[in-house]
């Protein structure tokens, strides 16, 4: 799962704080859906269960509002970061990274590619995620 934009509490008369979230959040609902939909044609499709499994959505939970982009398939993982020998460091660009640089661009620390041959990565979640927060301007290369 990756998450984008974590705003903290705001703090204010509440008649302002309502109109100000709920602006947010219908920002953050049509974002949420381009970067949903940018991923359906991003991933590479073979049966369409992965494709399906895609979903943007805004979550606000105590104070706090974010775009939760995921995908549920079993295999969402392999596609995204790769697997075995082919598969790591491909997400990255190639070579080795550190767990923290591996979380910071997005690919789990826990992530095990495995000493098999394996396949390359094929992003699909994190460019639509990148697309998106460049038309926002909140994406800096």
């Amino acid at each position: 799962m990756i998450r984008f934009v974590d705003w903290g509490p705001i703090i204010m008369d509440p008649g302002w704080q309502k109109s100000i979230n709920n602006s947010l959040r219908h920002s953050f609902k049509i974002a949420a859906r381009q970067m949903e939909a940018l991923a359906k044609v991003y991933v590479p499709v073979k049966t369409g269960e992965l494709q399906g499994s895609i979903t943007g959505r805004v979550r606000q939970p105590a104070g706090k509002i974010y775009i939760e982009l995921l995908a549920t398939a079993e295999h969402a993982e392999w596609v995204e970061y790769g697997t075995g020998k082919r598969g790591k460091g491909s997400y990255l660009g190639g070579g080795a990274a550190s767990p923290a640089d591996m979380e910071t661009l997005g690919l789990p620390s826990f992530y095990n590619h495995g000493a098999v041959s394996g396949v390359y990565a094929q992003p699909y979640l994190r460019p639509a995620l990148i697309n998106v927060m460049k038309l926002m301007g909140e994406w800096k290369d």
